[in-house]
């Protein structure tokens, strides 16, 4: 039985009227509509900003549960920028999407401090992956998804 303070399959589908910010920094309006769409119907009200020089003050206003930055951004700077000022012990996870999502640039997103990397397209088990990851309180590097990343319809 769900309760308003209860989640219910991995946060997609809660109860209640408190939603959670979310913030995705995406050049890509068709990467924002995919994540909205996955989103819809859940507690998260998702944030999308086009590029760095907007994402700081949006992030700062917001205080977002979650942060997904696209290896793939406009204008200056990359996630690395954007990781190196948003980690904090504190703070909350931080995940690069990208759609070659390799050993390699798992391995720097951990070691700067980041929680993982998400495959493009997003996927309906990916996105409630990292939900119910927030859920649990993940925070920065102590989150890792090892899990297929495919196409679910």
């Amino acid at each position: 039985m769900n309760i308003a303070s209860e989640p219910s399959d991995y946060g997609i589908g809660w109860i209640g009227a408190q939603r959670y910010p979310a913030v995705l920094v995406a050049s890509s309006a068709k990467d924002a509509h995919s994540l909205r769409h996955l989103l819809d119907g859940s507690r998260w009200l998702l944030v999308n900003v086009p590029d760095l020089a907007a994402a700081q003050p949006v992030i700062r206003k917001l205080s977002p549960r979650l942060i997904i930055c696209d290896t793939e951004i406009e204008g200056q700077g990359s996630w690395r920028d954007l990781l190196a000022q948003s980690t904090s012990p504190l703070g909350p996870p931080f995940f690069v999407s990208s759609c070659e999502a390799s050993e390699t640039l798992r391995a720097e997103v951990r070691d700067l401090g980041g929680a993982g990397v998400l495959r493009r397209p997003f996927t309906t088990a990916a996105i409630g992956w990292v939900i119910a990851s927030v859920n649990r309180g993940g925070r920065n590097g102590s989150l890792s998804h090892t899990g297929p990343c495919r196409v679910v319809r």
